[in-house]
């Protein structure tokens, strides 16, 4: 199925191609609160330091499930298990450098939180509470704990809490009290439940939950469990594609995201249309301080339990992050509202507004953070900067809003970096120690994947030595960014590389000048006269080869094969003054040189090398746009000085194109219109003579058409390129030149 999408403000754009697999439903979890009552004199226990845990008869009750533990509290061992080493900071990496790509740092096996401090129970027992074991109506997954806000209560409360999961008890798992949530003063936060709330804890399937309360004081006394059976749809397990998936901001560099609706949100949870802000300038990265053991397809199921936790039992508007992350690597969309969008999150507590949070699923205080995941953190962070031109690696001014574990009070401003841990902001331990730990490695991901808003820009196509796809590169006139793009599915997607040229040029020609089948770039700026060829390497970096001086004022430069050779040589022309020239680029001797000078009628507006006869390279295709002359120039002595083939083509037509679609071994001539959309195809025969082979009605608005290689196959795809919009579409010519969208 395609989708043809539009996005305001953001990147390039492609329509987005669907591809079949199991349809996505919504999934209503089921919640019950459980009331928690127990008594304080039952839980005082063994003094600190003791070694093991009492715990529950594995005698059957006569009702066939285990035994319930009596009212004593288990101590927790004394040691806890070692933590996983913190990785340290990595530093960021050069703008031309690839991605980190650690393959072996996969998702591992993990402790599923933080364990219990030794001596927590120990006497005395003023301030720890003991529940009764409470079963729940329905099996449940999550469980989380809640208390009045209000509640007379201590300070520096800890809750812990086990279930019961099949035949026995789990361990004692300290929660985290819950440290985010939406900005004081605002309309959610008056809609917000007046309660203290631990992040939940993800279990294998339970059936019964007993809690045990620590408090420098008294304990809250109306303590309710919240337990959520996030229920499962066929759409869980079906992983997500390499094309964007969401028909409604889909853009050239956004990472693959499981929308709400793929993973089963129900939209009549939400409790208020969402709130924007002025724009996006910084990022928070959380974690959920949940379970690290879910598997691959569980990772719907916990968003969906995370989003009826913050809707139904916080009472906030939405779920509180704008993206969430498994240990996989796979990205989930969060609160509504478009992910393009500046929508205002519940995540960092007085610093919502110009900002949006992305949350880990799982603990990272103690577990290693997975490359995967962090990778693609820094991705999803990348590309919504970008969509709202900030820098993932500049330093911002927030004003805290205050209220909640805000560091800050209301009103205070406050400098971060622009990807931020929520412990700068807050008081927390969020993201943990680890992922933390990662920052380094998330701002340069983000940093590669800040593409932004690409309208206008100079783009080309470039070919590597023995392959046969093709990647992208695109410039920045403006502000001089330079990216190169790789291949996800049939769509050029992914940004390899990042770095910042000099601003100006006006001209980038793909050419094959080192005699390598690869492809350089020549890079020419018409105001000064400056030329720079570069090689364009497999792994997206761009080293100079050549620095030479032009005369300034060359409106059309083309790379065309004139000598017979498997290097290219480049034709320059001046609309005005009609001159042309046709120079070869010395890469030994570090210079370029005029070959031939010829004096050419003026006004051509389209020029392009084409291949007749089975020669590549060995003729150019010259159009008048004003008049629709159109004449086909084969080469003798490295002059284009022998008429083919001439032809009266109608006037207007904005893009004339060769390209090689039935593998002949000769062009074809696609012309388009984009007032109007219309696009013919001709076949240009063994002479150059143009006789029409199909006719076709595209959207109209395109200001380029790139010949690219993207499936691996003999003939052409071509790109087109909206320099108004940034959109793009990868559109495939079968033999007959009938198009067919493919990325």
């Amino acid at each position: 199925m395609t989708a043809t999408v539009s996005m305001v403000g953001a990147g390039l754009m492609f329509d987005v191609v669907t591809p079949p697999g199991v349809e996505a439903t919504p999934v209503e979890p089921v919640v019950q609160t459980l009331a928690l009552t127990g008594a304080a004199a039952a839980v005082a226990g063994p003094a600190e330091g003791a070694t093991a845990p009492v715990e529950p008869t594995a005698d059957a009750s006569p009702d066939g499930k285990p035994a319930e533990p009596e009212p004593v509290a288990s101590v927790p061992v004394a040691s806890t298990p070692a933590e996983t080493p913190a990785q340290a900071p990595e530093d960021e990496a050069p703008a031309d450098v690839p991605a980190e790509q650690d393959a072996a740092d996969e998702a591992p096996a993990e402790p599923s939180v933080a364990p219990s401090a030794p001596g927590l129970f120990a006497p005395p027992a003023e301030g720890r509470l003991l529940t009764d074991v409470v079963e729940a109506d329905q099996d449940f997954s999550m469980v989380g704990v809640t208390w009045d806000a209000d509640a007379e209560a201590g300070t520096d409360v800890r809750v812990e809490v086990r279930v019961r999961e099949g035949d026995g008890w789990s361990d004692w798992v300290l929660l985290e009290l819950n440290d985010a949530g939406p900005d004081d003063g605002t309309e959610e936060a008056a809609l917000a439940a007046d309660v203290i709330s631990t992040e939940p804890l993800v279990t294998d399937t339970a059936d019964a939950v007993q809690v045990r309360v620590q408090a420098d004081g008294e304990v809250p006394d109306d303590l309710s469990a919240v337990v959520i059976d996030p229920g499962t749809s066929p759409a869980d397990a079906v992983e997500t594609s390499d094309a964007p998936l969401s028909a409604a901001d889909a853009s050239i560099a956004r990472p693959a995201v499981v929308t709400r609706a793929q993973w089963g949100a129900v939209e009549s949870q939400r409790r208020c249309n969402p709130s924007y802000s002025s724009r996006v300038v910084a990022a928070g990265v959380h974690h959920t301080a949940g379970s690290n053991t879910y598997s691959a397809s569980q990772g719907a199921a916990v968003v969906r339990g995370i989003y009826a936790y913050h809707t139904g039992s916080l009472g906030w508007c939405d779920i509180g992050y704008n993206f969430l992350v498994d240990k996989y690597g796979k990205v989930y969309e969060g609160r509504y509202g478009g992910m393009d969008r500046a929508v205002r999150g519940a995540h960092s507590g007085g610093f919502n507004d110009r900002t949006f949070g992305v949350a880990a699923l799982g603990n990272y205080q103690t577990a290693s953070a997975p490359t995967a995941m962090v990778s693609a953190i820094g991705r999803i962070i990348g590309w919504k900067l970008g969509v709202h031109g900030a820098s993932a690696t500049a330093k911002v001014t927030l004003t805290s809003a205050g209220g909640g574990t805000s560091r800050y009070p209301s009103g205070r401003s406050v400098t971060q970096d622009a990807i931020f841990a929520h412990s700068d902001v807050g008081y927390t331990a969020c993201p943990g120690t680890n992922l933390r730990a990662r920052l380094g490695t998330i701002r340069s991901t983000a940093a590669l994947w800040t593409v932004g808003d690409m309208k206008g820009n100079l783009v080309t196509p470039v070919r590597y030595p023995g392959a046969p796809r093709t990647d992208l590169l695109t410039y920045d006139r403006g502000n001089g960014a330079r990216f190169v793009f790789g291949q996800r599915g049939n769509a050029l997607l992914d940004p390899k590389t990042r770095s910042t040229w000099s601003k100006g040029w006006t001209h980038l020609v793909e050419a094959e000048v080192d005699g390598s089948s690869g492809t350089e770039v020549v890079a020419y700026d018409r105001s000064t006269g400056r030329v720079v060829v570069l090689d364009v390497r497999a792994d997206g970096s761009t080293p100079t080869l050549l620095t030479t001086q032009w005369s300034a004022g060359w409106t059309d430069v083309v790379a065309v094969e004139t000598d017979g050779t498997t290097r290219s040589e480049l034709v320059v022309y001046n609309r005005s003054t009609g001159r042309q020239l046709v120079i070869e680029i010395d890469l030994g001797r570090k210079l370029t040189r005029t070959l031939t000078q010829s004096q050419w009628s003026r006004s051509w507006t389209h020029l392009s090398g084409m291949t007749v006869g089975g020669k590549p390279g060995s003729a150019m295709s010259v159009y008048n746009r004003s008049t629709g002359r159109h004449l086909v120039l084969g080469v003798s002595g490295n002059r284009f000085s022998r008429t083919l083939s001439e032809s009266a083509f109608s006037p207007g037509w904005d893009v004339v194109r060769p390209l090689e679609v039935d593998t002949t071994s000769r062009s074809e001539l696609l012309t388009y219109k984009s007032s109007n959309g219309r696009m013919v195809l001709s076949d240009l025969g063994s002479t150059g003579r143009t006789s029409t082979m199909t006719i076709s009605s595209w959207s109209p608005g395109w200001t380029d058409i790139m010949v690219v290689s993207v499936d691996g196959t003999a003939g052409d795809e071509v790109l087109t390129y909206n320099a108004s919009s940034g959109r793009m579409v990868t559109t495939d010519l079968d033999r007959a030149g009938r198009p067919r969208t493919i990325g």
